[in-house]
């Protein structure tokens, strides 16, 4: 975790046990225990929020797609072939 190993944070928690005193560290670690809780929740709530965006917006893709492509083909069958047109101004 960040790089450090566990002898280096063994020591760290020493320090902070003798300068704070084991009440106080408790409480510390309970409070940063908690944000970090609430962090991850909020990260977790972001990235799924994020990936209904993206969910909605390829739907909205698909649609768009399709109904150009539904347009595209009525435009087709409501034009007259270049063939027809050539063929009866050759009669």
């Amino acid at each position: 975790m960040f790089g450090i190993s566990l002898p280096e944070t063994l020591v760290i928690l020493s320090v902070a046990l003798v300068i704070m005193g084991p009440e106080d560290l408790l409480s510390l670690c309970t409070t940063l225990g908690r944000k970090i809780r609430q962090a991850k929740s909020a990260l977790n709530s972001l990235s799924l929020s994020a990936q209904e965006y993206e969910s909605s917006r390829l739907k909205d893709l698909d649609e768009i797609t399709r109904d150009t492509k539904s347009t595209l083909e009525d435009l087709k069958s409501e034009v007259k072939p270049l063939s027809e047109i050539t063929h009866k101004e050759h009669k």
